[in-house]
């Protein structure tokens, strides 16, 4: 069952959906191999791809592992550059050091 504010996190699903399945189709896995190699049946990883599935962050690394790239990549950040929190977090001010 659906819950009224979970229409707000579909465009996100369907974001992560598709880089999943760019990073599979990059790794050249059909979704039957990608499947098999995650224990999963097809289905799952129609559906995921799809944006049908809410993942858990768990999910999301086991994919990220499989898949041989870093979680960030397949939930929109990256690495490096835009996705990065500078050190201090969003402020830029770095913690101080209390000895």
């Amino acid at each position: 069952m659906k819950r009224p504010d979970d229409a707000k996190y579909d465009p996100l699903l369907k974001r992560v959906g598709r880089a999943i399945a760019a990073a599979r189709r990059g790794a050249d896995f059909t979704q039957e191999e990608f499947a098999e190699r995650l224990g999963v049946i097809p289905r799952v990883v129609q559906k995921i791809e799809s944006g049908g599935m809410n993942l858990t962050l768990r999910t999301i690394a086991r994919i990220a592992d499989a898949l041989d790239t870093e979680p960030a990549v397949l939930v929109g950040g990256t690495s490096a550059g835009k996705g990065k929190v500078p050190p201090g977090g969003r402020s830029g001010k770095r913690p101080s050091r209390r000895k």
